[in-house]
């Protein structure tokens, strides 16, 4: 199964393609998803989906989430699901 729920196969996902996966096979991935990344996953949705219409729009771009300052380099350097990417998630002060 982990060979089917590669990085890859995730970042094409596009909605005609979840349109077309067998249900059974989505629910699987969406069950591989909350065992794996469940906490980490719902945490970061909480942070940003609250301010998704300024994520989109921009309404007021001096306002900046704290990732967006932060170098790829840093970002790869923090383990996966730690509570610092969840951090850099929220708005700068």
């Amino acid at each position: 199964m982990s060979m089917f729920f590669t990085a890859s196969y995730i970042s094409q996902l596009t909605l005609p393609r979840v349109e077309r996966i067998p249900v059974d096979t989505f629910l699987t991935f969406l069950d591989v998803l909350e065992d794996l990344r469940g906490d980490f996953l719902r945490n970061v949705s909480s942070l940003v989906s609250s301010h998704i219409h300024d994520i989109l729009w921009r309404p007021d771009v001096a306002q900046k989430y704290i990732f967006e300052r932060i170098d790829g380099e840093t970002l790869k350097k923090e383990q996966l699901d730690s509570p610092g990417l969840v951090r850099f998630c929220e708005l700068e002060n």
